[in-house]
Order: structure tokens, then sequence, then C-alpha cells
């Protein structure tokens, strides 16, 4: 069985969390079947060069193990100015016209990536097309149309967990049509299930659900400069992930808490915003800024801290929470996430109420022994779900739909 991915098959900056996941997918299917994958490259422009292809083939070896896997992963890397996340990107538009200019200039150059997405397949032979998020819906729905091949759309954020609210961006419409379009849905959880049906209306006999896992990873040796506790933010600094609820959780905290230190771990479009709160605030001495860390670096650092906070308005999986529950961390998390359906022994705020969360990160704080209980459960619960377990439920899935 031959697939064609398409989606990024690596973590980079721009698509820090959705890399991750395909990385590992890509990983673990290509031990069972023929793989290429077709993506955007960390290009930062488009050639104004017409007939320069911009497509290179290369092997990528993170996806093979020569001594035990006969199957062949090819990666295509397509260049483009194409990020998960480009509407938040740090880009100068203060004003109305320049967010539409911007738009439009993002639309062309999707148009540009499908175009070459097309001509570089039009060689290939495969069976199905595997496609992630919004990025890749455009080309997915133009293959299955010209080529009649199944189409299984694998989503991992939407423009409504980005955002934060329903939408009538042209991403939502691009996310919904592709959704109608799909032969297959997979969605990774219930909750993001949830959101498909009732948000954007898509019949749930479509969607199917499969959890994401978590590897072992060793970390670096680390230990705390600081002398205070560590309570950690993990993830990309945007109104996405709450990064400011998490700047408010640390004020409220501080009152009766002075033996604490905030780490904010990540980067991201709000960095400089962030960091001007936390100065209007008074509270620079008590944060500290380590920017993007390499993963073994993240797990060292998540194993000197005292709690993960994930304060999210809308979080599909959360891959991060289940990275702190590998690392013996007591995970305070947002109702508004997946993991928590893995991870059932997180600290779940009632509600998105700041008081709420700093109830949870105190729970955590006073009771060593009912930490110690969610810590064992949480890491139990992480480590018997693997990217091989979840390659094998997409590989159920995408075998089902190719018969």
């Amino acid at each position: 069985m031959k697939i064609l991915m398409i989606g990024p098959s690596k973590s980079e900056i721009q698509n820090y969390g959705l890399g991750l996941a395909t990385e590992n997918i890509a990983k673990a299917l290509s031990q069972e079947l023929d793989l290429t994958i077709i993506s955007p490259s960390a290009a930062t422009e488009l050639s104004q060069s017409s007939d320069e292809k911009h497509i290179s083939v290369t092997i990528e070896e993170r996806l093979l193990d020569a001594k035990s896997v006969d199957a062949t992963a090819v990666q295509i890397n397509v260049e483009s100015l194409l990020t998960p996340y480009f509407y938040h990107a740090s880009k100068d538009t203060t004003n109305q016209e320049e967010v539409i200019d911007f738009s439009i200039e993002i639309q062309e150059a999707l148009n540009q990536y499908n175009k070459s997405v097309m001509e570089e397949v039009a060689t290939l032979n495969y069976d199905l097309i595997y496609a992630h998020d919004w990025l890749s819906i455009g080309a997915a729905m133009q293959l299955k149309t010209k080529y009649n091949k199944p189409f299984v759309l694998h989503i991992h954020a939407l423009d409504y967990d980005r955002v934060g609210k329903k939408s009538s961006s042209w991403i939502y419409q691009l996310e919904k049509e592709g959704m109608q379009a799909a032969d297959v849905i997979i969605a990774v959880s219930q909750y993001h299930a949830d959101i498909i049906h009732k948000v954007y209306g898509i019949d749930k006999q479509k969607i199917k659900v499969v959890s994401l896992g978590i590897d072992p990873l060793k970390a670096v040796d680390y230990s705390s400069p600081f002398e205070e506790n560590i309570i950690l933010f993990a993830g990309r600094l945007s109104q996405q992930k709450g990064v400011f609820a998490f700047i408010e959780i640390a004020a409220q905290l501080l009152i009766e808490h002075k033996d604490l230190k905030f780490v904010i771990a990540g980067d991201g479009e709000l960095a400089q915003e962030v960091v001007s709160k936390i100065n209007e605030k008074g509270l620079s001495g008590n944060f500290s800024f380590t920017g993007l860390l390499e993963r073994r670096a993240l797990h060292a650092l998540m194993r000197e801290s005292k709690a993960l906070v994930v304060p999210s308005i809308s979080e599909p999986f959360g891959l991060v929470a289940m990275e702190a529950a590998l690392n013996d961390l007591p995970i305070v998390i947002s109702q508004h996430s997946g993991a928590i359906e893995v991870l059932k022994n997180c600290f779940i705020p009632k509600s998105d109420a700041i008081a709420d969360y700093v109830e949870e990160v105190e729970k955590v704080l006073a009771n060593p022994k009912l930490v110690k209980k969610a810590i064992e459960k949480n890491k139990e619960a992480a480590s018997s779900r693997s990217w091989k377990h979840v390659g094998d439920d997409i590989l159920k899935i995408l075998v089902e739909e190719n018969e």
C-alpha cells in the first residue's frame, strides 16, 4: 500500500506541535507501508522566478531504520512562505488594510503551493491521500477530484482553536470544505471531534478519534538555578495557549507564595506583548524565559518544576501534557483539552476563571501525597500510549479506506 502524505514531516519553529506529531506519525507509518511526504519547506518567501520549480527530493533518514524497515519514506519539500499560524505571525499589520493585504498574500502563496504539489504528484504512484490540517486541504481536494483517490484528512488544530471562537474566515471555510470532501476525518481527541461536528457541521460518522502519543526521551543533565519552586508554562506564545492567563495566575499566586519562579518555555507571535505585560505588572523578577527548547532540554526542565500549567483556550490534544506526565510533573490543565481523555489524573479547574487555576496550583503545592498518586497514574497512562500505538490506529483507518 502506497500513501501520499501532505503535511510537515518534522517539527520546526513554525509548526512545532503539529510537526512533532506528524514526524512521529510518519516514522511509525513508514515501518508498515510505502510513504511519500510532500510539505512546505522552511523557505521565508517564494521566488519570483516562474520557471524555477523549487522542488527537492530527499530521503528523510529519521523516518527509516535500515535494519528493520523495508518500506521507503520519501520526503518532497516544496518551498513556501506558508506556516500553520501565519495570521498571528510577527508581521507589522497595524491596520485592517494591511491585514487584508497579508491575507491575500498568503492565499496566493497557498495557491502556488497547491499548484506545485499537483505538478510534482502527477508522476507519482500512490493509493491514498493522507493530509494534515489546513495547509494541505487545497492540494488534497484537487488530487481527489482529478485522480479519484481516497482522501483521509487528519485534523490537529482548527481556525476555531487558534482564534478561540467560531469565525467566518477563509481558513474556516477551507477547513469546512476540506472536511466535507474527505472520506474520513481523524480527530486527535473526542473533545475535538465534538468541535468538528458541532462547529463545522460534519457528520459524526465520518470522524475517527485517534489520541496522540509519546515515546520516552532521555533528558539532558540540568539543575535548576533558582531557589524558588518552578511553575512552568511550555508552548507557543499565543492567545490559544493562554499565555496571558498564565501571567494573571502568577500574579495571584505571588500574593501568598513568594517562593515561586514562573518559567515560560517557548516562543511565538506574542513574545514582545508577553514581556511587556509582565513588566507592566512589575513581575519581571518573578519570571524567566527560556525561548524554544529542544525536547530533551524541555524534559529536563520539567523534572525540576513543581507544576505545569496549561491554560489553553482550546487545546485539541496537548502533547506537552504527555511530556509532563512522562517526567513526573503534575499538570494543571484547561478543561478544553483533549489530553485529559488519556491523562485522567490532571488537576482541572472547574472553569476558565483565574481563581480556579490558582486553586488547582495551590492544591498541587499543598498536597504531596495527592500529587504523587496523580503523577504515578498519569505516567502509567502516558507510557501506554506510544507513537507506535498511534501509527497502528491510523494504519487501520488507512487500510479500511483503501479497501
